[in-house]
């Protein structure tokens, strides 16, 4: 640019000399009006000279400035492939699991609908969801969730429906830690035979059935109630094993009396 600037100025200069020439010689007869033309040429040169430099100085800096971004923003895509490569939020979670919508805010994935699909060691169906869930990245194999409902097929036409308030689910343990706030009431666990039990904390193991409880749980059935300390499941749900200040009282007789195959034996101090 700068060399095209200076041609075009001596090209100039020179057209002004042939014309002073060719009106008689005054460049001869009048040495100031040569100085002024010499005058004006080294203005006009130095002008255009650092209108030339600085727009090569603008060209270098756009220049070095998108060099920079290339290579950062290069930096930044691979960086963010391998981040996504080695969180990858989802991966340590098992078959089954889906959601709704996922938003990310630092280390936390904030979840809509979270919900699993599974089977049992019995080969019985589960599912759990729950209306929000919240992971950390740094260890994406467990979840906070809000509002859970579970429905598990206990067998023998019996299904069990878990509602709690939160829980965290940890998908290496295959287990779901029930929680009731006293400000939020109590876990639900009903069944389709005829049992009602309430409760603030419940260690779920969705895969084998088994759960336990050390928080104070009521049970309510078709033909009385259990009260106690702790609860303990086991068999698949098909044993109940309550300890500590049990109080019991059943009534016999009746339709409430008759007895039910399907349902859970249960075990423990009874104190009628």
């Amino acid at each position: 640019m700068l060399a095209s600037v200076l041609q075009s100025r001596a090209g100039r200069l020179l057209e002004g000399l042939n014309i002073m020439s060719a009106t008689g010689g005054a460049a001869e007869h009048d040495p100031q009006a040569l100085h002024r033309a010499w005058a004006d040429y080294w203005r006009a040169y130095a002008a255009d000279r650092e209108i030339a430099f600085g727009a090569a100085r603008r060209h270098s800096a756009r220049v070095r400035w998108l060099k920079r971004a290339i290579v950062f923003g290069s930096l930044g895509i691979i960086g963010a492939l391998a981040a996504l490569s080695l969180i990858n939020p989802f991966g340590a979670l098992p078959g089954g699991f889906a959601i709704d919508r996922a938003t990310l805010s630092g280390t936390r994935v904030t979840m809509d609908q979270p919900r699993m699909n599974g089977f049992r060691k019995d080969g019985r169906p589960y599912n759990v969801r729950a209306r929000t869930g919240v992971q950390n990245v740094r260890n994406p194999g467990v979840i906070e969730l809000n509002e859970i409902e579970a429905r598990i097929e206990a067998g023998d036409n019996n299904t069990v429906n878990v509602i709690a308030p939160e829980g965290v689910f940890d998908s290496a343990a295959d287990r779901l830690q029930l929680k009731a706030p006293a400000s939020a009431g109590f876990i639900t666990i009903k069944s389709t035979s005829g049992f009602d039990i309430r409760l603030r904390s419940a260690d779920m193991n969705v895969k084998s059935g088994e759960m336990t409880s050390n928080d104070p749980v009521a049970v309510r059935m078709n033909n009385g109630t259990i009260d106690a300390s702790r609860m303990e499941v086991r068999d698949s749900g098909k044993v109940i094993v309550f300890t500590g200040n049990v109080r019991s009282l059943i009534r016999p007789g009746g339709d409430a009396g008759e007895e039910d195959d399907t349902a859970p034996q249960a075990e423990g101090d009874r104190q009628q």
